[in-house]
């Protein structure tokens, strides 16, 4: 997974990647839970057979200059699928690999995405 430090970052990230589903895994080094999902999120990402066509990112909400404020993030971990730099979906809290697995799944079938 790539760290995306600020708004800038994140911007860069969906100009680069559009039409691609963009995964960013709002978290805490601090947070338990936030390791757990973050292994989750990169089984997810190794398990997948375009991985080139969905993009694994994290933000470290400690050092992130506002960007989990800008993006309203109450909870951690807090997981959020954009597509052409819109929300398309999230989960708020650590759930099961499986609940990651089925997120990405509905992601691309809801919203075109060619895999």
């Amino acid at each position: 997974m790539k760290q995306i430090l600020n708004e800038a970052d994140l911007n860069n990230v969906h100009n680069i990647n559009k039409d691609k589903l963009v995964l960013v895994l709002y978290k805490s080094n601090h947070c338990f839970p936030c390791r757990i999902m973050s292994k989750a999120l990169d089984h997810t990402e190794q398990s997948l057979k375009r991985p080139d066509l969905i993009k694994f990112n994290y933000v470290d909400i400690d050092n992130d200059e506002g960007l989990s404020d800008k993006e309203k993030i109450e909870y951690t971990p807090t997981l959020v699928a954009y597509k052409n730099g819109e929300e398309i979906g999230r989960i708020e809290r650590s759930v099961p690999i499986k609940t990651i697995k089925n997120f990405v799944s509905e992601c691309i079938k809801e919203h075109n995405i060619s895999l």
